[in-house]
């Protein structure tokens, strides 16, 4: 109230007013490049992601897979220890054999039975593992999991397609250029801003009160400029070119690392090869042997020892097959990964299970 306390001497004000950026310097621009770099490096980092859990999840499996191998070898050679037992028994009542070489068997026998049920525990310690991770348990029947991949023949084709297609190369670029739209966006912090305005304005009762009510409409431009802020823009656009530079940098060390990653894991691929491929030369030849062990033992030109020993020799050769399979395998994928062809489409489209002989 202005005058006294008569009617109409307090004045009632209402303002609506709207207030919207038309040009940002260029700020929104940035910013929104900057978030859909974001969005795509994290896309990048689920492909990874995924690729992390597919490998992880196959070499669960095939650690499954050569626990039960090894279990099932186990159980062969008890039996086979078993029956060569009864034979030294019936052998020792007619006087071919002695006490000793029962007594021998027996011996292996007790052993097979001790590495059988170690084979157990190590096959249920993984199936177990295995069940928790995947939420499903172990098949009756295993197989060696076999899927295509379209791997390059050279060395240096593998690391091309390497830093083309590994999610970590992905992730450091969108980073990279998120980090430039950053600095982009600093910057033009310091450039002109030019937003429009409207307001409406109204007054019942407006003093002196010559006028019962009055409305006024406002509408323009605005335009503004940073003049000083003691240097705090320039220091955060200085600060995310900086932040740029060093995720150039880090985009050529990811290369560099998955090059040699490329590297190393061909050459275990390749030994991992060559190592099973000698170990089933290994059987057939440890195999021939049993076999040229037992006809001499007929002949009395061997002893039981010399069977058991050459038993335990191809017993040893399967085991070591087995675990050579298996590394094989884990060599295969992990190259797989690297190259960044590790996904969905390629377990769930191309796979075919193939049965190694």
């Amino acid at each position: 109230s202005n005058f006294g306390r008569g009617d109409g001497a307090t004045t009632k004000d209402a303002t609506l007013s709207i207030n919207q950026p038309i040009w940002r310097g260029g700020q929104t621009f940035a910013e929104t490049a900057r978030a859909n770099d974001l969005i795509s490096a994290g896309k990048a980092y689920l492909r990874q992601r995924e690729q992390d859990i597919f490998l992880n999840t196959t070499i669960l499996y095939l650690d499954v897979l050569q626990d039960y191998e090894l279990l099932d070898l186990q159980k062969n050679n008890e039996a086979i220890l078993g029956q060569e037992l009864e034979a030294a028994n019936v052998r020792k009542e007619i006087g071919e054999i002695t006490n000793t070489d029962v007594q021998q068997t027996r011996s292996r026998l007790s052993r097979a039975k001790s590495e059988r049920a170690s084979a157990k525990r190590d096959y249920e310690i993984t199936s177990a593992e295995f069940e928790e991770i995947t939420g499903f348990k172990v098949p009756e029947r295993m197989l060696m999991p076999y899927i295509r991949f379209d791997i390059p023949n050279t060395i240096e084709d593998m690391i091309d397609l390497a830093q083309k297609r590994n999610p970590r190369v992905h992730i450091a670029y969108y980073e990279q250029q998120a980090a430039e739209h950053n600095a982009d966006a600093s910057f033009r912090e310091l450039l002109p801003q030019v937003s429009a305005f409207a307001s409406h304005n109204r007054q019942y009762d407006p003093q002196p009160g010559i006028v019962d009510r009055s409305e006024t409409d406002t509408i323009g431009i605005r335009a503004t400029l940073k003049l000083y802020e003691g240097g705090a823009a320039r220091s955060r656009a200085s600060e995310a070119k900086s932040a740029a530079k060093r995720q150039e940098h880090l985009i050529e060390e990811t290369k560099r690392n998955i090059a040699q990653e490329v590297k190393s894991n061909w050459a275990s691929y390749i030994a991992a090869q060559s190592i099973t491929e000698n170990r089933k030369q290994e059987i057939e030849a440890a195999e021939e042997a049993l076999k040229g062990v037992r006809i001499e033992a007929g002949a009395g030109q061997r002893t039981t020892l010399d069977i058991l020993d050459a038993d335990q020799t191809v017993i040893d050769a399967k085991a070591e097959l087995a675990r050579a399979r298996r590394d094989e395998n884990v060599a295969r994928f992990s190259l797989v990964k690297s190259l960044g062809i590790f996904d969905g489409r390629a377990l769930f489209a191309d796979a075919s299970p193939k049965a190694d002989n």
